[in-house]
């Protein structure tokens, strides 16, 4: 401005004496110092006063010290509006901070929150709400506060598939139960041929056996597929099929915690 520094009372010519310039030697007029520390921040090399300077701090203008960046934009996470790079602003986010994805975790755009708690299932430690933490729960994601599982394979019952249709008997409304005809007519009219027992097909391990009125086993097979003609299976009955009457049976699954089913089929031609 042609007036020497050392007789310059504003050597900056920002509009701030010397005397009161926190940056006396370079233009700021708002005077900005985001740490307090009496230096101006457009000459001060570490902005918020974290001890990383600016050059190598991923968030120069509010303290970081331990530089800490989720989702690895090179964005701090303390000035990243977005933390997780899921394309959902941390005020929107149900789950805004996951863990990095090298420590198994990823980020959920879609926002997926299944017991509608309203923190998103990536960083909920119950899923489905039920009382059961995910690391004990063998259903996570259906709620099964019972930890029913009949089978004992590991499987929670609601959330096996019993039928094999793609859909889980928590929402399936076919069931798996085996279910008795109690009547067949063994006439080769191709109507009712076959005694049929729905679903044992679910059941390979089962065994079926059939008596009459006198105590007599008349029929027995083990992994019934339900193709009884009513023909006896003893050794004396030479391929006769049974008389017309009923029939008592017992048909157990051999599966860990279903109970055999027993009761009477009637014959008839």
């Amino acid at each position: 401005d042609g007036m020497g520094d050392v007789c310059d009372d504003d050597d900056d010519n920002d509009g701030i004496l010397d005397v009161n310039d926190n940056c006396p030697w370079t233009a700021n007029a708002d005077q900005s110092d985001i740490d307090g520390d009496g230096l101006g921040d457009i000459c001060d090399d570490d902005m918020d006063g974290d001890g990383v300077l600016n050059d190598d701090d991923i968030c120069p203008t509010t303290a970081n010290t331990d530089q800490a960046d989720n989702d690895k934009d090179g964005i701090g996470d303390v000035c990243d509006d977005d933390d997780d790079n899921d394309g959902v602003l941390d005020i929107d986010d149900n789950c805004p901070i996951k863990l990095a994805e090298e420590e198994g975790e990823a980020s959920d755009p879609n926002q997926s929150d299944i017991d509608g708690d309203g923190i998103g299932d990536i960083c909920d430690d119950d899923i489905d709400g039920d009382g059961i933490l995910n690391d004990d729960d063998n259903c996570q994601m259906t709620p099964n506060a019972d930890q029913s599982d009949v089978n004992r394979d590991g499987i929670g019952d609601v959330c096996e598939d019993c039928d094999e249709d793609g859909i889980i008997n928590y929402y399936d409304t076919d069931t798996c139960d085996m279910v008795v005809i109690e009547g067949f007519s063994p006439n080769n009219d191709e109507i009712n041929d076959t005694w049929v027992i729905d679903n044992i097909n679910l059941y390979p391990n089962n065994h079926v056996r059939v008596y009459n009125r006198q105590g007599g086993l008349v029929f027995e097979k083990k992994g019934y597929a339900g193709d009884w003609d009513g023909v006896s299976s003893s050794a004396s009955s030479n391929g006769t099929k049974l008389p017309v009457g009923s029939y008592m049976y017992i048909v157990e699954s051999n599966e860990v915690g279903i109970p055999p089913l027993q009761g009477w089929v009637y014959i008839n031609y």
